[in-house]
């Protein structure tokens, strides 16, 4: 028997549960525009201020997730809630990230590290140890528009898939 995805119609759907007592904080900011009357003038609007990373949705990421070990995965996870806004490096205290994953062998820590840097999600920094640069490619926490001017690449919205 073969499944087929049902045709959902966001109408029918009703509300999300994970909403009730939802609050987005957002802060407020102004930024310049030009006004219908061709005039500079202020145009406030609101940002989220709860911290986030972004994961991108990049060809065959899906599947080398699923390919990760478990222990590799559980790293991910943490880089992902460690990272430094506008930072494309961070250091891990691996005493304390043993800690919290209740990691007893060093030897596991290393797995994960090296399954990161094999997979192309980590790199390890040659200076400083325990410090690693991240691929914006796949994650980053800020605005890789920012972060790299030189590196934007203009698509028309045919192109975009």
């Amino acid at each position: 028997m073969q499944r087929k995805k049902p045709d959902f119609k966001n109408e029918k759907m009703g509300d999300n549960p994970f909403i009730n007592g939802l609050e987005i904080y957002v802060n407020k900011k102004f930024r310049k525009v030009i006004n219908k009357y061709e005039q500079p003038d202020e145009e406030e609007f609101g940002y989220e201020s709860t911290p986030f990373t972004k994961v991108f949705d990049v060809p065959a990421d899906k599947q080398n997730i699923i390919d990760l070990p478990i222990r590799c995965k559980e790293l991910y996870l943490f880089l992902i809630h460690s990272l430094t806004a506008a930072q494309d490096y961070l250091w891990i205290d691996k005493t304390a990230y043993m800690a919290h994953m209740r990691i007893k062998s060093l030897n596991t820590y290393k797995e994960a590290v090296n399954g990161l840097c094999e997979s192309g999600y980590i790199s390890k920094h040659t200076r400083f140890a325990n410090t690693f640069w991240i691929n914006p490619y796949y994650f980053y926490k800020g605005s890789r528009l920012n972060k790299y001017p030189k590196k934007i690449v203009v698509k028309s919205r045919r192109e975009i898939k």
